[in-house]
């Protein structure tokens, strides 16, 4: 109809009258006499449905014609602020849409704010709006952070997401994009991402999970978008880095397909927030394993040329160069099997030959292996005599570890605790851990039996094959049990770094500030210090003071004479 009028002169006044009219219309409606007892919430749906409405009219029938929208506006406004109580109306309604203790944001609830948040620009009493906003931010706070809630990894980051966009609306619509109002939302945000422990692994596995689903890689950048966003609000950022170069590892070591442009794009956005070295580590990293591929193929061609037998054993190897990759690197080496170690050795001689200046070091810590097993039925009264019928195998996926312990079944059915440490001279702590997981799974998928059978492993125990083993897949992968300690200790290993760097930082930092000044105050010094580095981490007075005195006793600083407070730089 619109179309058609505007073709008439003037005729597109004829709609916009028409649109004058319908608005009037709701308008009487909206005028409810009782607003007590929940019925604001119904008047501001009411409200909210209007808004719809005007925007489709504006968008859909006048196509977004400049001269029309004024006009429209007009009755648009009019019709929200027929109710002087409507801005504090919109704190209640807020709350009653949070008001069930819920755990997340669902799709109802973000779109009642982002409709509430809409309704603000179109209200005359915005000077109101100050304790709407701080209400807000309160009933937010309880829903992101209520601590009788145990919520997933995944949740709390999407509820960060969603509280990211919300906050962006806010400054869009109401505040118009004012620089002052743009400082308290950033400084608002920035308290609700580092009030969480540990925000910075949250962030990093959420990065981890998309990066390893099969989404959308539109949808995946929108994503990788907006967790960039949050990235910058971290007050820890060493934290994050330390993080992500530990899953960003497990997932280059992992044998599940990722997506290289969906890498190189989260590694291009983190070289510009942190900078090129940690680019540059992270495509290190990267190289290492294009380049094992490559050995892997030469490898190949040098074998056959050289007619080495690899005993059915299909061998891949990557070499990574120990200084970028933040693995837990083992000191003892382990006893491999005789046919994996002539394999290995095979390779080893192959790498040295071609790479005259490196050396090449096994990890078996890091390595998996797929075994076939075969399980057969034991005759009941005759435990030492296998009845060979029945026979089932199965490609069962382990770890190194969990290879080697398995291959000495080979030789005889059953072995103690104390048998597998001396023949395979496995670290107790992983020989522990590996055992666990091939006898503490479900009685039909249980790899080994354990005798006696309690839980903890004791040097006696004795092990054997269960042939009862029973699974619907032919492959199967065997899930490694960890000890509840390896996630703290891991967590623990990821701060030790994190401090060793940041006292090399706040050393350079030192230094750097003496060195442009000669001779400064203690706590002029302190003050400078911890100012520089504050886009990178939160620093203590205390915390400077013990590296200060460290340069000191490494001379690159001294104490004044005369003033104990004061140093002087030494060059």
């Amino acid at each position: 109809m619109y179309r058609v009028f505007k073709r008439v002169p003037n005729g597109h006044l004829i709609v916009v009258n028409c649109v004058n009219g319908y608005f009037q219309k709701r308008r009487e409606a909206l005028k409810i006499e009782d607003e007590e007892n929940g019925h604001h919430v119904q008047l501001l749906d009411d409200l909210l449905e209007s808004i719809d409405t005007f925007e489709n009219i504006r968008r859909i029938v006048f196509a977004d014609d400049i001269s029309l929208e004024q006009n429209v506006k007009f009755d648009s406004e009019s019709l929200n602020n027929i109710n002087q109580r409507h801005t504090a109306y919109l704190s209640s309604f807020v709350k009653h849409k949070f008001e069930n203790d819920v755990t997340h944001f669902d799709k109802e609830q973000l779109l009642a704010l982002f409709k509430a948040i809409v309704l603000i620009n179109y209200l005359n009493g915005k000077d109101l709006f100050e304790q709407y906003y701080q209400n807000f931010t309160e009933i937010l706070k309880k829903l992101m952070y209520n601590k009788n809630e145990n919520k997933t990894v995944r949740i709390h980051i999407q509820n960060l997401l969603n509280l990211k966009d919300i906050f962006d609306i806010f400054l869009k619509r109401p505040f118009n994009g004012d620089e002052t109002c743009k400082k308290r939302i950033d400084f608002d945000l920035e308290c609700f991402i580092n009030s969480k422990q540990h925000i910075s692994e949250y962030i990093s596995l959420f990065i981890n999970d998309e990066l390893l689903s099969n989404c959308n890689n539109d949808d995946c950048n929108v994503i990788l978008d907006k967790i960039t966003a949050i990235i910058e609000y971290l007050r820890d950022k060493y934290n994050f880095q330390q993080y992500y170069l530990k899953h960003f590892a497990q997932r280059l070591l992992s044998k599940r397909p990722i997506s290289g442009h969906m890498e190189n794009k989260m590694i291009s956005r983190l070289r510009i927030i942190f900078g090129q070295q940690f680019g540059h580590h992270l495509k290190s990293m990267n190289n290492d394993i294009l380049i094992s591929k490559e050995n892997m193929s030469k490898f190949q061609a040098f074998r056959v040329q050289e007619s080495f037998d690899l005993h059915g054993i299909d061998l891949s190897v990557l070499v990574l160069t120990r200084d970028f990759w933040p693995l837990r690197y083992t000191i003892d080496q382990c006893n491999l099997p005789h046919t994996i170690q002539q394999v290995y050795q095979c390779f080893h001689n192959f790498f040295i030959k071609m790479e005259k200046n490196r050396r090449l070091i096994l990890e078996p810590s890091c390595g998996t292996a797929d075994l076939t097993l075969a399980f057969y039925d034991r005759l009941k009264n005759e435990q030492s005599t296998i009845k060979k019928l029945n026979e089932q195998k199965y490609l069962l996926h382990v770890s190194t570890y969990q290879m080697i312990v398995l291959m000495l079944f080979n030789e005889k059915e059953s072995w103690s605790f104390e048998e597998i440490h001396e023949r395979t001279n496995i670290n107790e702590h992983h020989l522990q851990c590996a055992l666990s997981s091939l006898v503490m799974s479900k009685t039909k998928t249980k790899v080994l039996v354990k005798q006696p059978k309690h839980s903890d492993i004791q040097p006696n125990d004795r092990f054997h094959i269960n042939d009862s083993f029973q699974s619907t897949h032919y492959f199967v992968k065997v899930k490694q049990i960890r000890k509840k300690s390896e996630s703290n200790q891991g967590r623990q290993e990821v701060q030790l770094k994190v401090e060793i760097i940041r006292h090399h930082e706040i050393d350079a930092a030192i230094v750097r500030i003496m060195k442009a000044h000669k001779t400064m105050q203690h706590i002029e010094l302190i003050m400078k210090v911890i100012h520089s580095l504050k886009g990178r981490f939160q620093l203590t007075c205390k915390v400077v003071e013990t590296r200060i005195e460290s340069l000191i006793e490494r001379e690159y600083l001294s104490c004044a004479t005369h003033n104990r407070k004061q140093y002087n730089y030494m060059a």
